[in-house]
This record gives structure tokens, sequence and C-alpha cells, in this order.
């Protein structure tokens, strides 16, 4: 039996025909999307970057000028022929039909991309590789054919500099120098100028400083001040748990009375009663898997990404995940973990925050922590965007409980590196038994 690859010949024919003939047909159809690789007929594709690169030199496309280039190219042979594009110049339709013609074009070349991508499903599917990474592998591949149809091409300096410029433009117009999600304090908004797109964040400490309670007040502050979808991967505390924290910190009650039901008053109750109005609004999603690997996380996060959206993403933390591979030890391990953070990022183009532990050596030498106290791995520093580091100069041991530490402590949030701006330190107001973090002005 033939078989006979999805296509839409006449249709490619048809529009190719209009551009040569309608002066505004390439602004139009460039509008849809379409690139050479979405045509399927070889010397389409080779005439559509033609027509492209005419364009680019005389701002006009008709049939004289495209004969005229491509003879200077000595492309015309391969096109076809003098001969062909007189009759494609004569197969045409009206304007108005180069849309429906385009979006033609589109889908047959989408469902050959998927044909491929199943054929490559088939390969990795009998490659002996261990099934979690194959069916990440596989889920990524389907996840490139139902992204937008635009391809990723080439992108001239010069457009990507006009378009660099108009955005700082715009910028210095405005009252906020904030291009990222808005974390709710102002002196970390004016360094980092938000969370950026892409970025991978790293939020390290020594247990009971609050790195936990910081990740949870930057989800909720996000989640309500940009209404951003957050996604929140807690491998350690329950769902539970982690929601109580947050209504303490929205309500200012101590959360010893959340825990007990003890000791709330009228005003404690209407206080948790809007802070729970506020956390039903809030695009918060909550995964409490304590054994959960980064294939898992990527297609929750893909799966949340296509039906709600998907801003921003907080795990809590690092040294907790598997990577669901077999390694020589657990700093390779930790290594790898750190690259499929960083590619989470980028492949979901929004922030990712991993909370990290460091080594005892900051607590031992009673000294500031620096990137090279970041437990396990090097790599989390190499990939890493920003990395913070809360630092508490009073020290308490471990396992004394926020209730009965002092409130009002001061934590620096030092930020060793940032890979786009400047370093720095600030200083934040910790009440530990509401589990709340505030600016100092605050």
């Amino acid at each position: 039996m033939t078989y006979t690859q999805p296509q839409a010949i006449e249709a490619e024919r048809m529009l190719l025909g209009a551009i040569m003939i309608y002066p505004q047909a390439l602004e139009k159809v460039k509008e849809t999307g379409l690139q050479s690789s979405h045509f399927y007929q070889k010397n389409h594709q080779d005439l559509f970057r033609a027509f492209e690169e005419v364009y680019r030199q005389e701002h006009y496309v008709d049939l004289t000028t495209t004969i005229t280039y491509l003879k200077e190219i000595k492309a015309l042979d391969q096109i076809g022929s003098t001969q062909y594009l007189l009759e494609l110049s004569q197969d045409i339709s009206p304007l108005s039909s180069l849309p429906y013609y385009c979006s033609l074009i589109i889908d047959k070349a989408q469902l050959r991309q998927m044909i491929s991508t199943s054929i490559e499903i088939g390969k990795i599917a009998q490659s002996g590789q261990e099934i979690n990474e194959i069916l990440d592998e596989s889920e990524r591949l389907l996840l490139e054919v139902t992204r937008n149809r635009r391809t990723n091409d080439f992108e001239e300096g010069g457009v990507v500099a006009k378009r660099v410029y108009d955005h700082i433009v715009t910028l210095s117009s405005g009252e906020s120098a904030t291009t990222g999600l808005r974390t709710g304090y102002s002196r970390l908004d004016k360094i980092t100028h938000g969370f950026q797109r892409g970025d991978l964040i790293i939020l390290a400490a020594r247990p009971s400083v609050g790195k936990t309670a910081l990740a949870l007040n930057f989800g909720l502050e996000v989640a309500i001040r940009n209404d951003a979808s957050v996604a929140l991967f807690s491998l350690e505390m329950p769902a539970d748990h982690l929601v109580e924290r947050m209504l303490a910190s929205r309500s200012l009650v101590q959360s010893d009375k959340l825990r007990t039901g003890y000791g709330i008053t009228n005003d404690n109750w209407n206080a948790l009663n809007e802070a729970v109005f506020d956390l039903e609004k809030a695009k918060i999603y909550i995964d409490d898997s304590s054994m959960i690997k980064m294939s898992e996380i990527f297609s929750k996060c893909r799966k949340l990404k296509a039906d709600h959206g998907l801003d921003l993403v907080i795990i809590d933390y690092i040294q907790l995940i598997s990577s669901g591979g077999h390694y020589e030890n657990r700093q390779q391990e930790v290594s790898q973990i750190s690259r499929q953070l960083k590619m989470l990022a980028r492949e979901l183009e929004c922030p990712v925050i991993a909370l990290s532990q460091l080594t005892r050596a900051v607590e031992q030498a009673n000294r500031e922590p620096q990137l090279s106290d970041l437990r396990e791995s090097g790599a989390i520093e190499q990939d890493a965007d920003i990395v913070f580091m809360l630092h508490r100069e009073q020290t308490l041991d471990d396992d004394v409980p926020n209730s009965v530490r002092p409130e009002n402590q001061l934590i620096n949030l030092f930020i060793r590196k940032h890979r786009n701006g400047s370093i720095g330190e600030v200083q934040l107001n910790f009440m530990g038994s509401y589990s709340k973090f505030l600016d100092m002005d605050n």
C-alpha cells in the first residue's frame, strides 16, 4: 500500500501565485505565522524564502522581481523555471482566501510533524532507557507538536535590538521598574526587578531559618498581586500544613491558634475568613507527594500550564527530589536535577524557585553563607540565575519551634548571584509565629 504524507499542494500553489500578484499578500501571509518549512514541496519552500528576501531588499514582491532575484542567485532552475512561475501567477484566488490557505498548509505540516514524532517515540520506546525517562522525552516531543505553530527560526540582530529598545522606552515611561512577577517585597523587587520568566532561582538556608515560610510568602504574594498561577511542590510537608502557614501569614493569626483551635478571638475569625477568601481566589496548586521524580514534576507542570496556565513553580526542596536515573553518587544526581530544573524554567517560560539546604559549615563557623556552602553540588550555583541565601544572626537550636522564638527576628536575605543584575542584601523582618516575612519598613 502506498502511503502519502499529509499535504496541500494546490493550496501552496494558489498561495505562492497570489503573493506575486497582490502587493500586500506577503505581509498578510506572514501575519498568520506561515514559514517556509510549512510547505510540503522543496521548491515551494525555496520560492517562499526567495519572496522573503526580495521583500527585504525591495519592499515589494511581484513576478518580475522574483525571477530577477532567482536568476541572480542561480536558483531559478531548482524552483522550476520561468514557465513554472508564470503558471503559478495565473493560478490564483482572491486575496480574502489567503488566511484559509495558510491555515490549511500549516495544519498539514503539523500532521506531518505528528507522524514524524510518533516514529521518534517508537524508537525511544525501544531504546532501553528507564521508563520514566522514556515517558518524559515522549511527552516533551508531543508538547512540541501542540505548541504555537510558529517555528523557532533565526532572528536578525537588528530586529531584536529594535524590540529591546522599544521595551526599554516603554519601561522608562512607566512608574515601576519591576518587569517580572512582583514579590511583595519592594527592596527585593528593586534589585531583581521581579521574578523573570525562564529564571532558575535558588533559595538556600540552614534548617529553621525560614526558607519554606519565605517561599510560601513568595507564592502567595505572586499569586495575589499578579493574578498569577503558582505550582507548589512540597516533598517535606503535607498540603494542609502549608495552607495553615499561608493562612497564618495572610491573617496574622498565630499558627498555634490555627493548629489547636484555642484562643481564637472574634477579630481573629474575621481576619481568618478574609484570608480564606483570598486563598480561594488565588490560583495556587499544591502537590505534596513525598517521593517525586523530575519527570513527574515536568509532566504535572506541563498539564497544569495547558489547563490553567502557569506563572511560577516552587519546589521544596532540591535534596529530596529523585532524578529517576542511576548515578555513582548523590552529587552527580543533584547536578542532573539542577540542570533539569533550569530546563523546566526555560521550557515553561516561567520562574522556578527551588529551595536548597546549606552545609553545616555556616553554623559551625558562625558566619554569613557563601555560594560554596550550597549542599551536595556546585552545579546548583552554575545553573541558577539567582541565588538567595537566608541568614539569621541569632543562632538557635534547629528544634526550637517558631512559636517560642523571639518575634520580629532580623533575617538577612543575601543575593549571592544574579546573572542579569546586581547582587546585594535585603533585610527582612520574620514574624515566626505567623510564618510572615515583612520588609523592614513595615
